[in-house]
């Protein structure tokens, strides 16, 4: 008998013969489909969050009563998960039919492969000897890391932390080790109850208790304690004041926006904008800046020689928007921060409009021009540019063709200066501004907020167009919550101004403090301004020094565990599947 309580301690249905194919695949279709249920209720649901500390649990039993049909199993799994990635991302179908299906293809290997690695590392003669309470974590955030960080560039959404920020208090620490250090605190309960499962199929469970339920119980008491406190300590409510302004803009006008709608609309804006500035005189709250969401001013942006280039050759539209910007704010002595393009080297070649470069852009409208700008730096995947296959032109053009039609990838990443200045009556701040899916990448925001002396951003600014959600508030709503942790990660206030909604403000500590409208996260689809002041945090964050460490190392240790299995099946490729072999 082996020494250890962590030792070679098969799955309790490996007595019994491996299951064929169809029963293998019933059984990773109940699970997938057990799975699915809990992935959907933690996100669409109010106050089921803590559902989501079971997702790593169903897919480990679902490997571990797979036995030796893993394959089948996984098939199972991946048909379910295929179904819930349509149903989480249906919003894509009105901007492309053929990507939506596509996107859910890809989503759901990673439950599949999730089921597959655990299931053979369970037989493996060199990890099955490695506590679930280790290996599953390592799994899942490896996985996760690999999906959020690296393929395709990054796809961070909908991972096992993200609704938990709906419970402050239990995601503090993610200030220490980030969004994927939180993922393998909250994998480690499923680890924990294999091995509790285990043990008890051999009478060993008052042994793995001590050994493993009670160590998982103290990190996560601990937990919860590091939250209390970190919820405790004081800011400083005596921040900057800012007029949020949130438009409402269906996406399928904006893609056909004809120049007399373009000046109703920037009209109506500033003319909201100008009323919620008189109400906070009239208060005695001046506002340090207005901020409009992305890419609300038609047109190719501030820069003075694009400007000139349209003026003098009459060519629409002119400086009629950058005009009633720059009017507007010099005649209230109020900064505003507005999302548009920036087109550098504009011209006209055989009636086709050509230029140097363009960018995403946030401009600071203050003073004389050039006015400080933020380049988007980081392209939405898919959204903005192809990873990978942006290198190939013609390629990308045929690909746009079947599955966006007119759309077309035109921007350039930025590379520029990442901080704003803005003079406020408390003094000079910085600002930095991720732009839309920019606030969903810790790694971006991370080198938005610091250089290598540290700290300098005191706010972030996410200028977000949530139009492409259309009517499913669902994406929203987990676009604001994914934004929450970079707040807690990196000890910095961020203010969301978003067409269509959610604009909200989240202060240091994940918690939102300003919304429109009722409810959470306010309300999306409507046409307002938000008057608030944002709390100040000047505390520094060993998040901002290590980044994505966890994540990097559970990768490494998924590779590793990978390396040992391909190994294997070279070296020994008949792996036991008995409790007999096993002994």
């Amino acid at each position: 008998m082996p020494a250890s309580d962590h030792a070679a301690i098969p799955p309790p249905l490996a007595n019994a013969s491996p299951p064929a194919f169809v029963p293998a695949l019933r059984i990773g279709l109940a699970g997938g489909l057990i799975h699915a249920l809990v992935i959907g209720g933690a996100f669409a649901a109010i106050h089921l969050e803590l559902l989501i500390l079971l997702a790593p649990l169903t897919l480990a039993l679902t490997a571990q009563r797979a036995g030796a049909r893993a394959w089948p199993a996984g098939l199972g799994v991946y048909l379910i998960s295929f179904l819930l990635w349509l149903w989480l991302s249906r919003w894509l179908v009105q901007v492309t039919p053929a990507g939506f299906i596509l996107y859910a293809l890809i989503m759901a290997i990673y439950p599949a492969l999730f089921v597959l690695v655990l299931n053979r590392a369970m037989w493996h003669p060199l990890t099955k000897r490695i506590p679930m309470t280790l290996l599953v974590p390592v799994i899942w955030v490896g996985i996760e890391f690999f999906r959020g960080e690296i393929f395709f560039h990054g796809y961070p959404w909908y991972l096992i932390a993200h609704p938990l920020i709906e419970l402050p208090i239990l995601v503090q620490s993610a200030d220490l080790f980030g969004l994927y250090g939180l993922g393998f605190l909250f994998a480690l309960p499923a680890g924990a109850a294999m091995d509790l499962l285990r043990a008890a199929s051999s009478g060993r469970l008052r042994s793995a208790t001590f050994r493993t339920a009670v160590p998982v119980a103290v990190i996560l008491a601990a937990n919860v304690a590091y939250g209390v406190f970190r919820m405790q300590q004081p800011l400083d409510f005596d921040g900057p004041r800012f007029i949020i302004v949130q438009t409402n803009l269906d996406q399928d006008i904006k893609e056909r926006w004809t120049f007399e709608q373009q000046q109703q609309d920037v009209g109506r804006w500033l003319e909201i904008s100008a009323e919620a500035l008189i109400a906070a005189r009239q208060a005695g709250e001046p506002p340090d800046a207005v901020i409009w969401p992305e890419t609300t001013v038609p047109g190719f942006g501030f820069e003075p020689e694009t400007v000139r280039f349209l003026v003098e050759n009459r060519f629409l539209p002119s400086d009629v928007f950058t005009g009633a910007i720059e009017r507007f704010a010099g005649r209230t002595g109020t900064p505003m921060l507005i999302g548009t393009t920036a087109t550098l080297g504009l011209d006209v070649r055989e009636g086709q409009w050509h230029y140097e470069s363009r960018y995403n852009s946030a401009y600071l409208i203050r003073g004389e021009p050039p006015y400080p700008r933020y380049d988007k730096r980081f392209l939405t995947p898919f959204g903005e540019t192809m990873p990978y296959i942006s290198a190939w032109p013609w390629l990308e053009e045929r690909l746009l063709n079947l599955a966006a039609g007119p759309v077309r990838f035109n921007l350039d990443e930025g590379s520029g200066p990442s901080l704003l200045p803005l003079e406020t009556s408390r003094g000079p701040l910085w600002l930095a501004a991720p732009i839309c899916f920019e606030a969903t990448m810790s790694r971006v925001c991370r080198r938005l907020v610091r250089d290598d002396a540290g700290r300098r951003a005191d706010v972030m600014v996410n200028l977000t167009n949530d139009g492409w959600f259309g009517w499913h508030d669902l994406g929203r709503k987990h676009h604001a919550q994914s934004a929450r942790f970079r707040a807690i990660e990196l000890r910095t206030p961020m203010v969301r101004s978003a067409n269509t909604g959610l604009s909200i403000v989240i202060d240091s500590r994940g918690t939102i403090r300003n919304t429109i409208g009722g409810g959470r996260y306010g309300t999306p689809r409507r046409e307002t301004t938000l008057r608030v002041q944002v709390p100040l945090d000047p505390r520094e964050t060993l998040y901002l020094r290590i980044g994505n460490l966890a994540g990097g190392i559970s990768l490494a240790g998924l590779l590793g565990l990978l390396g040992l299995l391909i190994v294997n099946v070279f070296t020994n490729p008949r792996a036991p599947h008995s409790r007999k072999e096993v002994q």
